[in-house]
C-alpha cells in the first residue's frame, strides 16, 4: 500500500505556513515507527510551542517497526539546500512526485532491513517481559534503537555491538560510561582525554587488576562512532566470514580484550536474548 498526501503550502522564514495554496502531492509508502523513546538526539536546547516538546535536528531519528532508520535529509531551512537534497532524491527513486520545501524524512535500508525490523519487534517484546532488573530492561530499550542506527549505518551486525555494549558497559552502570561516556571500553586518549580507572585483565595465564587509562568522550555519539570506526579499521581485517560468530571470532584475533573467553561471553549474551 502506498500513500498520497497533499503537499502543504509554502512556509515564511520563521517557519509557519504562508497561505499558499497545497502545490501537489506526495507519494511514498507509509512506514509506522516504533517511538521506544522520544526522537534520538533532539535539539537540547530548543522546545517546540508551550508544552516543552523536544525539536528534532538533522542527526535525530526514529526506528521504523520495518527495521529503517527514519531521519531528516536536511534542515528544510534553505530553499537551495532543499533542491540538491530533491535532486539527490529523485535520482534514486521514482517515488519522490511532489516533494516539497520542508525538511525531507528518509529511510536508510539495507537488503535484510525487514527481517532485522521483525527481529527488533520480538526483541521489544521479551526485553518487556523478561524477568530482569527494570533498570537493565530500561537501558537495553532505550540503546538497542541507538545500536540499530549506528551498526546498520556502519555495517556491523547489530548484535555484535549490542552485545559489547552490554558487556563493556555492563548495562550502562560502568563507571567508565558513566563517567567519561565510553560504551565499549575502548582505551586510550579519547575527545575528552581519558579516564584512568582499574580494570580486570588476563595477562600470561592471571587475573589481575591494573590501572588503564579509556578514552573519554563528550557525548554517547562519539563513543558509538569512534567504536565502528574502531571495528572497520582495526577488526574488520581479521574477518574470516561476515557472521555473528566470524565477528566474535574477529575480536578475539584482533586482540579486542585479554579475557580467555571473550567471544563465549558475546554468545552468552546474545543467547539470554535470543538474538542470534
Amino acid at each position: 500500500m502506498r500513500i498520497i498526501l497533499p503537499k502543504e503550502g509554502a512556509r515564511g522564514k520563521d517557519g509557519e505556513l504562508t497561505g499558499a495554496p497545497p502545490s501537489g502531492i506526495a507519494k511514498g509508502i507509509p512506514c509506522m515507527p516504533i517511538v521506544v523513546v522520544p526522537w534520538q538526539n533532539a535539539h537540547n536546547e530548543t522546545r517546540l510551542t508551550l508544552a516543552e516538546i523536544p525539536s528534532i535536528t538533522t542527526k535525530s531519528f526514529l526506528v521504523c517497526m520495518y527495521g529503517g532508520i527514519i531521519k531528516p535529509l536536511n534542515s528544510g531551512q534553505k530553499k537551495k539546500e532543499n533542491k540538491t537534497v530533491v535532486e539527490q532524491v529523485k535520482n534514486s527513486s521514482d517515488e519522490t512526485d511532489g516533494v516539497g520545501l520542508g525538511a525531507i524524512l528518509a529511510i536508510q535500508a539495507g537488503a535484510n532491513i525487514f527481517e532485522k525490523g521483525k527481529k527488533y519487534l520480538k526483541f521489544k517484546e521479551r526485553v518487556e517481559n523478561v524477568n530482569l532488573e527494570q533498570w537493565k530492561k530500561d537501558f537495553v530499550l532505550e540503546m538497542f534503537p541507538v545500536v540499530f542506527k549506528y551498526a546498520n549505518e556502519g555495517n556491523i551486525p547489530v548484535e555484535i555491538m549490542f552485545a559489547q555494549m552490554c558487556l563493556e558497559s555492563a548495562y550502562g552502570e560502568n563507571s567508565v560510561t558513566t563517567a567519561a561516556n565510553n560504551y565499549f571500553g575502548i582505551k586510550g586518549l579519547g575527545p575528552a582525554g581519558s579516564y584512568s580507572t582499574l580494570t580486570d585483565e588476563h595477562i600470561d595465564g592471571k587475573d589481575i587488576k591494573i590501572k588503564d587509562d579509556f578514552r573519554a568522550y563528550f557525548k554517547m555519539e562519539e563513543s558509538m562512532e569512534d567504536y565502528i570506526n574502531l571495528l572497520n579499521e582495526k577488526y574488520r581485517q581479521h574477518l574470516e566470514e561476515d557472521t555473528i560468530d566470524g565477528w566474535a571470532d574477529a575480536l578475539v584475533k584482533g586482540g579486542y580484550a585479554t579475557a580467555p573467553n571473550y567471544k563465549e561471553s558475546i554468545l552468552n549474551i546474545l543467547d539470554y536474548w535470543r538474538l542470534q
